[in-house]
């Protein structure tokens, strides 16, 4: 299938003239969207702010009116998941909201940039790179050419299945990329691999040519095109295949807590390691010392061989021991920049570590934290969350989500316990701060 039926038309995402307020709303299948999610809030002075927006969007030309509606959606999605009966009429995760929505409205009729919400994998992914190649191209067209930013595109897919994003025999100075459906059927590993091709080739080629300072920019815009309009699902298809110049700096902020907890046990498990090479190396020691006293080596043999394995030792212990110290500053430097609270109990329940966002979040005083329902599960080796915990802090109550689990030793006991904190209350309007922040 081409690009002409599954996208309907690129204007959808790079613009049309302006229309009449009354007829963008007549003819918006947003409009649907809108109507149907407006329908499963039950409070009032919640849906005021999205009606405003809205009716403001409508007033916009077609390209800041999609980016206005991505936002929109996003906020009504935060919005319905994070609150349960009877603010909203169900219960909602984003998978079963868009899968709800999806069965409710024509999805397959919203602009290309909406409509990524409700897109599965791999076609999401794919669906996304080929946006921000064509954005990309557009640059690269209006500086070095469309016949040399063609060339370009089709030297880094050749004899690739991805050739056939090449309109073959296309007119010169004319649209050249397309989208197959057929693409969506290639496996996973072998997508991102080729994306990862055509993005990293394309920004050696283009700063050959331009400059790096250029090429970065316009590789930046099409980056923040896509962040500043989608959720992290999404904005994380691009940590994979884009240049990590464009994208590190963001990678620490959208972290999951599936990520943030493998960070934590893998530093850990060094941490062990490095360990058990020091336990070695002193009963690597133990044995030497015991050959040599059954030897009949003469007294001053023997001692300087003992000085010289204790001073090998020394040096060795030195140096695991600058590493191991050196690899826990990087967890903790690493800990002390993500927005969410942390707090690492040893296995008797005394603090091993907490950062910066938590002391802020909750104050000095966390000796009650221990008692909480998901730590205790933890020291018994389970993983488990729970939502809508409040903890005095005096004149202020803080409503928290929590997400334990605990970290084993090599015997299998519950070494350490990892606790992730959020505010609920800070969470569930971040969009809509977005919203009027924009």
């Amino acid at each position: 299938m081409s690009i002409a039926r599954y996208f309907q038309d690129l204007s959808d995402l790079f613009g049309k003239p302006h229309e009449p307020v009354g007829i963008v709303a007549a003819n918006d299948p947003f409009h649907m969207v809108i109507t149907y999610l407006r329908s499963l809030i039950n409070r009032e002075d919640l849906l005021d702010p999205f009606v405003k927006e809205y009716d403001k969007s409508l007033t916009l030309n077609e390209k800041e009116r999609i980016i206005a509606y991505v936002r929109l959606y996003a906020s009504f999605e935060d919005v319905i998941v994070h609150n349960k009966p009877p603010v909203v009429k169900s219960e909602y995760t984003k998978a079963s909201l868009r899968d709800d929505v999806a069965a409710h409205v024509a999805v397959d009729k919203l602009p290309l940039l909406v409509r990524l919400f409700f897109l599965k994998e791999p076609a999401r992914r794919t669906t996304l790179c080929f946006v921000v190649l064509f954005y990309i191209s557009e640059f690269v067209s209006s500086n070095l050419g469309a016949e040399t930013c063609k060339r370009y595109i089709a030297e880094l897919v050749k004899g690739s299945v991805f050739e056939k994003i090449i309109i073959p025999n296309s007119q010169p100075n004319s649209v050249f990329l397309q989208l197959d459906e057929s693409l969506f059927t290639v496996n996973e590993q072998e997508s991102r691999f080729l994306w990862l091709r055509i993005f990293l080739g394309l920004f050696e080629k283009v700063r050959a040519s331009l400059g790096d300072r250029l090429v970065k920019q316009h590789f930046e815009q099409a980056y923040e095109m896509v962040k500043q309009t989608n959720d992290y699902q999404i904005i994380s298809e691009l940590f994979e295949v884009f240049p990590k110049d464009i994208t590190e700096k963001d990678r620490l902020q959208y972290l999951s807590r599936e990520e943030l907890e493998k960070k934590v046990i893998e530093a850990t498990r060094e941490e062990k390691d490095k360990r058990a090479i020091i336990e070695k190396l002193a009963h690597d020691l133990q044995e030497k010392v015991g050959d040599l006293h059954s030897s009949n080596m003469n007294i001053l043999a023997y001692e300087k061989a003992l000085e010289e394995a204790k001073a090998n030792v020394e040096r060795q212990v030195t140096e695991r021991t600058k590493q191991l110290l050196e690899s826990q500053e990087r967890l903790f430097k690493f800990l002390e920049t993500i927005p969410i609270g942390v707090f690492v109990f040893d296995r008797r329940g005394g603090p091993y570590y907490v950062n910066a966002t938590l002391k802020r979040l909750i104050g000095n005083d966390m000796r009650d934290l221990v008692n909480l329902l998901p730590i205790k599960r933890a020291y018994q080796g389970e993983s488990s969350s729970a939502r809508d915990i409040e903890i005095d802090r005096g004149e202020k109550r803080i409503q928290l989500e929590i997400f334990a689990s605990p970290i084993f030793d090599s015997s299998n006991t519950v070494e350490f316990v990892i606790a992730a904190f959020h505010d609920l209350k800070v969470w569930s309007t971040t969009y809509i701060r977005r919203v009027y922040a924009s």
